[in-house]
């Protein structure tokens, strides 16, 4: 039979050096077994620098390419921007709205894209920002 475990008390704490000291009356500090005194890590892990930003727009070829059901269409921005992101037919017709006329944040972006029901064929996803337009082409199959 399992014994309950005794109540843990702590009468003082200090921290020096990334670590914090606790001294008291307890078994455990965590799963760690420690009596009257442990030293526990305060030290935060070091944070990852963020990703540096784009020198300038970029848009990628959509992935997986040919796409049967879903495609993911990936842009990048180098400052803020107003984006129009759409898919068209081979004839020029827009085929879906992906992002109309709505402001991104700086960095990079990835959109789903589902393509289920599309006829099988080659379309073209562009990226309208400002006066600059791209455009990548992909492949759908059924």
């Amino acid at each position: 039979m399992n014994e309950p475990l005794a109540p843990a008390i702590v009468w003082s704490l200090a921290a020096y050096d990334g670590t914090l000291y606790a001294g008291g009356l307890f078994l455990w500090t965590d799963v760690l077994p420690m009596s009257t005194l442990a030293g526990l890590s305060i030290v935060a892990e070091p944070e990852e620098p963020p990703a540096p930003l784009p020198s300038s727009i970029a848009l990628s070829a959509p992935f997986p390419n040919p796409a049967r059901s879903a495609t993911t269409l990936r842009y990048a921005l180098p400052s803020p921007a107003v984006v129009d992101l759409a898919v068209y037919d081979v004839r020029g017709r827009r085929v879906e709205s992906v992002i109309a006329g709505k402001l991104q944040t700086a960095g990079e972006h990835e959109v789903p894209l589902r393509t289920t029901g599309w006829p099988a064929g080659f379309y073209f996803c562009r990226l309208q920002i400002g006066e600059t337009s791209i455009a990548r082409k992909f492949v759908v199959l059924q």
